[in-house]
């Protein structure tokens, strides 16, 4: 029995002692400084407790009371927030003094929490500036680097960039940007396109300096990244490369040559911005050929060639690719490659080819040009090549059989400038395609398109204020030299055109200062007008659409006196010598002439129903052929007029009691000698019609408000030119007509416009006795397409004279 109740003291004992045991736990044991520390302490007891427990976090805040165990076993709970970085020990233990059953050890219990410094992340752009062109779209390639304060792993994403100025947004770029950070680092890359749009709104504002931010999100807080943009000059932007392109000298990215051909070269044209030292190298097949270092200044283009030694290699036979490998500054795009073919055959012998015209250094009028060379025999086609500079691509060029080839208006309009020279060369191939013939380098210009006759200016006097002394004295005080004079009948004035002996004057401010003096009406230039029209055409009838069968049963403008401002009309033509009632010639130092412009306004207008020919839209009006044009040399019918030769013919076609008055010419911007003119044609009742041209604007005199201006319609009855600056719209393509000679053919262009609205003009003159009712005329800027207008023009004067018929 003493041994049983031994043990069982023995027991109780170690009950005891397990009972009264203490432990803690932290959650989480590693966390960063700020974060919330979760402890629990649990404590059993054998007995019902009454024992309170204290907590120390060991980070200098001391003890709290945990709290008061009183059922076993006890678990209590609380959190803290450690503010400093480090390693700590939690103890947790038994009140001393308040704990009627102090646990036996371990008491206290400890545990230990790891706290870590802030997770922060910091990110830039690089370039963190940059300087951009204004007027252009621009490319740049931007680096973001993400740093973090400690190994993580984390990915941030940017759903958009802004572009900004101050508070305004200017644009956005709708292109989401990740980066993961793995360990410390991250970064990614953007090819941002800076759109020309934005650089224009910031300047409407005002501003020069512009931001592009974006916004990553994914890390601790939220990071913005900003670009500066500052808009500049090309030639104060950062040093760019903004285009690279590479050719042979036949202008294109491959060519094909004979083994062992010698000075085969490649071109690289670079196109940059701003300022710097330029690095970059030769390289065929991926082996280096030589190398490039240039400094380049003020923003432009540059060509670039291979050098002659070492050439570009053509022994080995076969495809051989070329780059042009830029190294500082790098450009933001992929290098593009061009390729050379070399054939096992041997190069051929190639033999001259000789240039017949336009001769060389010639200047040409700005119009179709055709440039012939003698044919040679066993070639079967020809290359004919443009340059500005014979060593760089050309500008155009055309594949022709025959040994000519003619720039078409629309070559010209494209790839040439008047104010620039350009150089021309002829290739030949055989039958093989083997370029076996070459010629020389021609070059030609073309003359500048003048406003106005040099050193000529008009006076214009009242003839109560002209003397001989005031004449006098204007030719002493402007060193000028009267030509010739003429009057104006219609306007009672008295003309002067004088050539100032002061070389390359300014003309129109010495207009201005003429006009200042004491009885001077106006004072002019003496301006350049210009008729409006196309090369020749194929065949297609374009008066069909106004019915004339059916017109011409009750008008044929019998009577009706039209005037034909233009360059001469051929009047010994057979569908015109019976309407033409007068001809007079106002250029002055040549005859009467016919020409081709002004015979096709006529014959447009009024050529005779005689069987021979083609009928006019009003084949019984009279034309008075008043030549105040001269024809241009070429294969277009143009001719150019001047104030002086319009102002007289204008004056003799209202003296001659012209009913309509066609000018189908015209210039940029008012002539104010010819507005009074064309206002006393108004007052008097007379129909003035004038084609408004192809530019923007109407020319003029189509923009004159007592002008009827005609615009073109093409065939399939779509307008073409300055549709909003027309009253009304008239065939102008391939209009079949006369031109000197007894002959026909097809021309285009808004003069025939014109010509189709004068003629129809013609009948409704017959039709209404000489005064066209005004709410019959085309409204001011209506572009009402003619056959519309014709109906309406035509229809009550038709029903009265079928009715009257019957």
């Amino acid at each position: 029995m003493r041994r049983i109740g031994l043990f069982l003291i023995i027991l109780i004992g170690l009950l005891s002692g397990t009972a009264r045991a203490i432990t803690v736990t932290a959650s989480p044991a590693t966390a960063n400084v700020g974060d919330t520390i979760n402890v629990t302490a649990t404590a059993t007891f054998l007995t019902t407790p009454s024992c309170p427990l204290r907590i120390n976090f060991g980070d200098g805040s001391g003890w709290s009371t945990l709290g008061n165990c009183v059922v076993s076993p006890c678990t209590l709970s609380t959190s803290h927030v450690y503010s400093s970085a480090g390693t700590f020990t939690i103890t947790v233990e038994s009140d001393p003094v308040f704990c009627a059953t102090p646990p036996n050890p371990p008491d206290p219990a400890t545990t230990t929490v790891n706290i870590l410094s802030p997770l922060t992340v910091t990110g830039v752009v690089s370039p963190s500036a940059v300087r951009v062109p204004r007027g252009e779209t621009s490319v740049r390639t931007l680096t973001y680097t993400f740093r973090a304060s400690a190994p993580t792993t984390l990915t941030l994403t940017s759903s958009q960039g802004t572009f900004k100025a101050g508070a305004t947004v200017l644009g956005r770029v709708s292109r989401t940007l990740s980066v993961t950070i793995t360990g410390r680092t991250g970064t990614a890359t953007e090819t941002l396109t800076i759109p020309v749009a934005v650089l224009r709104r910031a300047l409407s504002r005002g501003i020069t300096s512009l931001t592009y931010q974006r916004t990553f999100t994914g890390g601790p807080s939220p990071i913005t990244t900003t670009l500066n943009i500052t808009i500049t000059t090309e030639a104060l932007a950062g040093f760019h490369i903004k285009r690279l392109e590479l050719y042979f000298p036949n202008g294109r990215g491959e060519i094909t040559i004979p083994r062992h051909y010698r000075g085969l070269r490649a071109y690289a044209r670079v196109r940059y911005t701003g300022s710097g030292f330029f690095r970059a190298y030769w390289e065929v097949d991926g082996r280096l050929l030589s190398y490039v270092q240039r400094e380049l200044v003020y923003a432009g283009e540059v060509v670039f060639e291979t050098p002659p030694i070492p050439p570009l290699p053509t022994f080995d036979p076969g495809t051989h690719v070329v780059r042009f490998v830029i190294e500082d500054p790098r450009p933001d795009f992929e290098l593009p490659s061009i390729v050379y073919f070399v054939t096992a055959r041997e190069k051929p012998r190639i033999f001259p080819l000789t240039l017949v015209s336009p001769e060389n250094g010639t200047l040409l009028d700005y119009g179709m040009i055709e440039f012939r060379w003698k044919p040679r025999k066993g070639l079967v086609r020809y290359l004919v090549e443009f340059y500005e500079d014979p060593k760089q691509k050309p500008v155009f060029s055309a594949y022709t059989r025959d040994p000519y080839y003619r720039l078409s208006s629309f070559a010209l309009k494209h790839f040439f400038s008047r104010k620039k020279r350009y150089y021309w060369r002829v290739h030949g191939f055989d039958a093989e395609g083997q370029m076996v013939a070459e010629s020389p380098v021609w070059s030609f210009g073309f003359r500048e398109k003048r406003a106005y006759v040099p050193q000529q200016v008009l006076v214009v006097f009242r003839k109560k204020d002209l003397s001989e002394k005031r004449l006098g004295d204007l030719r002493r005080k402007y060193n000028l030299k009267e030509l010739f004079n003429f009057s104006l009948r219609t306007l009672r004035v008295k003309v002067y055109l004088f050539r100032t002996t002061v070389p390359y004057r300014d003309i129109p401010e010495l207009s201005r200062r003429l006009s200042r003096e004491a009885g001077v009406l106006l004072s002019q230039p003496n301006f350049i007008f210009r008729t409006f029209s196309d090369p020749l055409f194929p065949h297609q009838v374009a008066l069909q659409m106004f019915h004339p069968e059916h017109l011409h049963r009750f008008l044929t403008g019998r009577g009706v006196r039209v005037a034909v401002v233009d360059t001469g009309v051929d009047f010994r033509h057979q569908d015109l010598e019976d309407r033409v009632v007068l001809h007079l010639n106002f250029v002055p130092r040549e005859r009467y002439r016919a020409e081709v412009h002004g015979t096709a306004v006529a014959g447009i207008i009024a050529a005779s129903e005689n069987g021979f020919g083609i009928v006019g839209v009003a084949p019984e009006a009279d034309i008075l052929a008043l030549r105040a044009c001269r024809e241009l040399p070429g294969t277009s019918p143009r001719g150019e007029c001047y104030s002086t030769t319009l102002a007289r013919a204008l004056d003799r076609a209202l003296t001659e009691k012209a009913r309509v008055i066609n000018l189908s010419l015209g210039r940029e911007g008012a002539d104010p000698l010819l507005a009074r003119l064309l206002d006393r044609a108004r007052s008097l009742g007379v129909l003035v019609v004038a084609p408004v041209g192809y530019g923007k604007r109407a020319a003029f005199p189509a923009s004159h408000p007592g002008v009827i201006a005609v615009g073109s319609l093409e065939a399939e009855g779509k307008p073409r030119g300055s549709r909003e600056a027309a009253d009304i719209l008239a065939p102008a393509k391939k209009i079949l007509t006369t031109v000197p000679g007894n002959r026909h053919n097809f021309l285009s262009g808004t003069s025939f416009s014109a010509a189709f609205v004068s003629g129809l003009l013609a009948l409704a003159e017959e039709g209404y006795r000489d005064h066209v009712p005004e709410k019959l005329l085309p409204g001011k800027g209506k572009a009402l397409p003619a056959p519309e207008w014709t109906e309406n023009l035509f229809a009550g004067l038709l029903n009265q004279k079928a009715t009257a018929r019957h």
